[in-house]
């Protein structure tokens, strides 16, 4: 039986491409046992979307596995939606990745919730490799790098994923016809990764200050 994925991203503006999601899943489905194990589906919708109409998008989903996209301007209705689907779907897994809680597992994590984990960097591979534990019963995150989890109460840590320096590694989602007959009137592209400078306004968060990568 197929697991289904769901790829949650809630930006500011209404008919964005989700471009991360798109990686995400085209960097999955190059790995044989994802690519037969689960399916994948991408939410986008604008930030100012009610909040009954999100929630029941994603109810309506009925994912095992809900990956959120977290940003400052998404991080506190992210919050409301994830504590009301744990209630609704307790059996489910959900992962926060981006920016906003990149290290941040304590402030983001609780205790109670084991099926909470929260990706610190680069979210495709270690994303593909907590879908792999997945694949095991029952799942052990310990060795998937780049994350925190809660187990038996206490707050985890693993170390960190290198970053991907050869950006070819990530399968076009657009040569793979990740978005298939696409109806968003914002199409994104990304030509590079990580801000050599340390602003901290800059949009790309954690990743400030370091080497930047070119496709």
């Amino acid at each position: 039986m197929h697991r289904k994925v769901a790829f949650i991203e809630l930006p500011v503006f209404s008919g964005v491409a989700p471009l991360a999601s798109g990686y995400m899943e085209a960097f999955c489905r190059k790995i044989p046992p994802l690519n037969e194990a689960f399916t994948f589906e991408k939410i986008s919708l604008p930030v100012e979307t009610p909040f009954d109409k999100i929630l029941k998008v994603l109810v309506n989903s009925d994912a095992h596995i809900y990956a959120f996209s977290c940003y400052v301007w998404n991080s506190g209705l992210v919050r409301r939606l994830l504590t009301t689907l744990l209630g609704m779907k307790p059996q489910a897994y959900f992962m926060l990745g981006g920016p906003q809680v990149m290290h941040q597992g304590e402030r983001y994590l609780l205790p109670q919730h084991d099926n909470v984990v929260l990706c610190n960097g680069e979210g495709e591979k270690t994303f593909a490799n907590f879908l792999l534990a997945l694949c095991n019963e029952p799942p052990d995150f310990h060795k998937v790098r780049g994350l925190s989890f809660y187990s038996d109460g206490q707050l985890i840590t693993t170390e960190s994923e290198p970053r991907i320096s050869n950006l070819a590694e990530i399968p076009s989602p657009f040569l793979e016809g990740v978005f298939g007959k696409n109806t968003s009137s914002w199409m994104l592209i990304e030509p590079n990764r990580v801000c050599p400078f340390t602003r901290n306004y800059c949009y790309w968060g954690a990743a400030i200050g370091a080497r930047v990568y070119k496709y």
